[in-house]
């Protein structure tokens, strides 16, 4: 692809950003990725007014200096319509970040006067203040610095970054901020721009956030902008499970057969603790009215922050709910013999790493089950074996080879050496296949063959310890765990 036709796309956020970098570079494993230039609003911006020449004696003004200079002006202010506000930490940021965009949209603090409320008026004399204190400090703000990107291009000039794009795409957008708008509708005046909204089209009676969708379409296709193409989502034909019932909650009035509208409630809380709190007496409600617990479910998208909450207002509210944030797989005693397994070939076949895998209690039984060996014929103390046989590791010698060799030496009389050393020369035969898969695809796979072939949960409540214990069920359970969460990984790395 030649450097005149690059297509450059903007993101929503940084992590959809991250997701997608990381979809391509699963489909291109183990080569070089080279991927069309990607970025989302807050990086665009910056990149592209970075040599945008800037008035004689002027200076950009830095983000972290905008907000210490709102703050100065806000100590100054004496109609005290912003008293109590301006005491939070962020209070400054979000204001100063208001002030830019409504110079994005071209407004002025006598725009400002003309709108009704002793808060706008007040916002009128703070944007005053704020213009006075730049134009005194000779500094120009992002607002000002798009208007000079403004001025360039009108005079010809592009910046190199944009030199280099035939069209910019804008994808899964929710909706735009003014200074966004602004951004794209000046670009659009030299190359292509082509929005993707994450949503349906507004319908003939929009509400809510359709509202504010059309009214950016509107900003979007109006004035003096140049080529802007606009793009809708078909969630009813290409999205999930869900998309009649999004359709439906984004057209106010609009009912369709079939929909109980029972069926989803939503929320808004002034917080996460208000609202796990409003989530559990909902569920008690529902218990009351005589629906079996285990038809009720709560369902948060992170137990560990949201679980205590939710224990705390269940305890307040006279709700039973235990919670437990369980065991994380990395520290269950299977799953660390079964990495140890898997460590094996990689690290050599080394003798503390072989003694833990065939003394493991999880392991030995499956594995001569597995390689069709008789457990009985290996020695108890497969270290103090491994040891008087001079063995250390297998990079020179595999450890079969090594151990028939000593075995011989005694004259074949140890008979625990040699169901070692024939034990250990069909592990490595078995294990070895994994060195054989060089993408995550196939190791995974490979990993999840391996569990299943190995059984251990079969093998654990077979053969139970004469001590049997929850111990024994836990660690079964844990390899039910373990299955569905190898599954999950193959099938990420086949995305």
């Amino acid at each position: 692809m030649s450097k005149s036709a690059l297509i450059a796309r903007i993101w929503p956020s940084r992590p959809s950003l991250e997701q997608e970098l990381s979809r391509q570079a699963s489909e291109n494993p183990g080569g070089l990725l080279l991927v069309p230039p990607a970025f989302t609003f807050d990086s665009l911006l910056p990149a592209i007014l970075e040599p945008v020449p800037l008035d004689r004696g002027q200076r950009p003004l830095l983000p972290l200096a905008g907000p210490i200079l709102i703050q100065a002006l806000l100590q100054e202010d004496n109609t005290n319509v912003f008293a109590g506000l301006s005491a939070g930490h962020r209070f400054p940021d979000r204001l100063w970040r208001l002030l830019l965009e409504v110079k994005a949209a071209g407004l002025a603090a006598d725009d400002l006067r003309k709108i009704l409320g002793q808060r706008a008026r007040a916002l009128a004399g703070l944007m005053e203040g704020y213009q006075k204190a730049l134009d005194q400090l000779g500094l120009a703000d992002q607002a000002d610095r798009l208007a000079g990107l403004e001025r360039m291009l009108e005079q010809g000039r592009r910046p190199p970054l944009l030199a280099r794009w035939a069209a910019l795409t804008a994808q899964e957008v929710l909706w735009l901020r003014a200074m966004d708008i602004r951004l794209l509708r000046v670009l659009s005046r030299h190359i292509k721009i082509r929005i993707q909204f994450a949503m349906l089209p507004p319908g003939p009676e929009p509400g809510g956030v359709f509202s504010l969708l059309q009214n950016t379409a509107r900003c979007l296709e109006a004035g003096q902008a140049g080529e802007i193409d606009l793009e809708w989502a078909d969630r009813l034909g290409q999205g999930g499970p869900l998309a009649q019932l999004a359709s439906d909650l984004g057209s106010p009035g609009l009912v369709r057969a079939g929909l109980d509208p029972k069926r989803l409630e939503l929320l808004l809380e002034s917080g996460r603790y208000t609202e796990v709190e409003a989530l559990v007496r909902r569920a008690r409600d529902l218990l009351e009215q005589g629906v079996p617990p285990g038809e009720v479910a709560l369902v948060f998208p992170d137990l560990e922050l949201y679980g205590q909450m939710a224990a705390d207002a269940a305890g307040r509210l006279g709700l039973e709910l235990k919670f437990s944030a369980g065991q994380p797989l990395a520290q269950s005693p299977l799953v660390l013999a079964v990495l140890d397994l898997l460590q094996l070939p990689l690290a050599g076949y080394p003798r503390e790493l072989m003694a833990r895998v065939w003394q493991s209690p999880y392991l030995a039984g499956p594995l001569a089950h597995l390689l069709e060996i008789t457990p009985q014929n290996l020695p108890v103390r497969v270290k103090r074996v491994l040891q008087e046989a001079g063995y250390v590791d297998g990079r020179e010698t595999p450890p079969g080879a090594w151990l028939g060799q000593a075995a011989q030496g005694l004259g074949g009389q140890n008979k625990e050496l040699m169901a070692l050393a024939k034990a250990c020369e069909k592990l490595k035969l078995k294990l070895d296949l994994f060195l054989q898969h060089n993408n995550l695809k196939d190791y995974s796979s490979w990993v999840h063959e391996l569990v299943s072939a190995l059984d251990i949960s079969r093998h654990l409540m077979e053969n139970p310890a004469p001590a049997f214990s929850m111990c024994t069920l836990s660690s079964a359970l844990t390899e039910l765990t373990m299955k569905p969460a190898l599954d999950s990984m193959s099938e990420r790395a086949m995305e």
